[in-house]
């Protein structure tokens, strides 16, 4: 699933993809657009995922190893 837009605002509600029972295990893509001269969302500015008042959960499939190490 690909999302395609300027910016992502919950205000006072839930963007959930999946649960811990039910993983989102495809892949989902947010492709935000703008640029520094478009117009600013006050607060975030532009190409944001923005979360007021609200709750914002992903839930994807399980990894072990969740960090590298780095020579």
């Amino acid at each position: 699933m690909t999302i395609q837009t300027g910016s992502i605002i919950v205000n006072k509600g839930i963007f959930r993809a999946g649960n811990e029972n039910n993983p989102h295990v495809n892949k989902l893509t947010f492709i935000l657009y703008g640029g520094y001269y478009d117009k600013q969302l006050p607060g975030f500015g532009n190409k944001a995922i923005g979360c007021h008042c609200c709750k914002f959960d992903m839930y994807g499939k399980v990894r072990n190893k969740t960090w590298t190490e780095l020579a």
